[in-house]
């Protein structure tokens, strides 16, 4: 549940509210209440979830932080082919790093913060790479609006989407799911 204003504490001092602790706290989970706010990544050898995980991490920090960090896990754990460009060879990532940011951005801006015991979880495995967020998507929105570009955008937590737009991590339009699908 997303706080719109700061709530004053019993000795008076002013408590942090979701979206700043989400977007400024430098570790939001030790935070009471917000022990859910980090991500666990995982990586697999195959293509189900096993018993054999070949990395795993639990990513915590402001949004920023967490965004780098999953973006730097999954390019641990996935392959980079080079190719030669003119008289360069140059690396290739697996999946576009565009798509991936939105899709972790994605998460952490919509989750649901109301399952205090849920995480975002980010899964890697050989044939693609999972991203997970608690609750589905917010308002009016089905799945099926948000892969036919035809949805408007609706914030599950207009705070915190506000200030990831401000912080240049979310494009505030509506147009992410179609943008991860090119």
């Amino acid at each position: 549940c997303e706080l719109g204003h700061a709530a004053k504490t019993t000795s008076g001092d002013v408590a942090l509210t979701l979206a700043g602790a989400v977007v400024l706290a430098r570790d939001p989970a030790s935070a009471p209440g917000m022990t859910s706010y980090q991500v666990s990544a995982e990586a697999y050898a195959g293509t189900e979830v096993s018993g054999h995980v070949l990395d795993q991490k639990n990513i915590r920090g402001h949004a920023s932080t967490v965004v780098d960090g999953v973006l730097g896990f999954i390019h641990r754990n996935t392959r980079h082919p080079t190719r030669v460009v003119g008289a360069r060879r140059i690396e290739l990532d697996e999946y576009p790093s565009e798509a991936l940011r939105e899709a972790i951005v994605n998460a952490l801006a919509h989750r649901s913060y109301d399952d205090t015991g849920a995480r975002v979880i980010v899964r890697v495995f050989s044939d693609r790479v999972v991203v997970a967020s608690p609750g589905g998507p917010p308002g009016s929105l089905t799945v099926t609006r948000l892969k036919s570009g035809k949805a408007y955008p609706i914030a599950r937590n207009p705070l915190i989407a506000q200030s990831l737009f401000n912080l240049r991590l979310m494009e505030h339009r509506g147009s992410g799911f179609k943008r991860m699908q090119s």
